[in-house]
């Protein structure tokens, strides 16, 4: 995975009170390599990775995940820690972002 900053990352000067924090999924060939966030301390949450895609996966990889009408699917569950970004997301703006 390639990145390159030219700013540190974090905070922007924006207000930490007002501002929430912001969260990013990185993925790199279809694969998530990390979930990040600029304010690490401001989010308490677990991240779950379900991949439907259970083509050559073993046995022991999947787990049964209950659906929203009663039956379950096979999936490759991961688990991942959010840690603090290495990249500038401030910077990073939305197309369809109507609040920069």
């Amino acid at each position: 995975m390639k990145t390159t900053s030219t700013q540190s990352a974090g905070h922007s000067g924006a207000n930490c009170d007002t501002t929430p924090p912001t969260l990013a999924i990185v993925m790199e060939g279809g694969l998530v390599q990390a979930v990040v966030t600029d304010r690490p301390e401001a989010i308490r949450v677990n991240v779950r990775i379900i991949d439907y895609d259970t083509d050559g996966a073993s046995d022991d990889e999947l787990s049964e995940v209950p659906q929203g009408d009663g039956s379950f699917c096979d999936a490759v569950v991961d688990h991942r820690d959010l840690t603090e970004a290495a990249i500038d997301l401030h910077h990073i703006v939305d197309k369809t972002d109507s609040d920069p």
